[in-house]
């Protein structure tokens, strides 16, 4: 037989509660161990929640185990003969390379 809208909206309703009464039981168990754990170890507000061992330059709230990406820098493709300056080819165009371009250079003139 076929369940109705209002049926499976009263089931939801029903399951939701149910839900909430099972999370509130688990809740308490756990908090009743994350108590007992504090007074086993004699844990501070600093040490739950201002940990010491953080590392410099990690952003506070950032996870554990995040791990920033490694920079590693990359070599120079271009070189500009008169200044000595280089440039990877990232990023924005250096002055000296717009110039010598818009003075009829190629890039690859000046290669490294």
């Amino acid at each position: 037989m076929a369940r109705t809208l209002v049926q499976i909206k009263q089931q939801i309703k029903k399951l939701e509660k149910e839900a909430e009464d099972v999370r509130r039981k688990e809740i308490a168990g756990v908090v009743a161990r994350i108590q007992q754990a504090i007074d086993f170890y004699e844990l501070t507000v600093e040490d739950l929640f201002q940990p010491k061992h953080r590392k410099a330059g990690r952003p506070k709230g950032a996870r554990l185990g995040a791990k920033r990406p490694v920079k590693t820098r990359t070599a120079p493709k271009y070189k500009d003969p008169a200044s000595e300056r280089t440039w990877t080819g990232h990023g924005k165009r250096p002055g000296w390379f717009v110039r010598a371009v818009e003075e009829g250079k190629k890039a690859e003139e000046m290669a490294i």
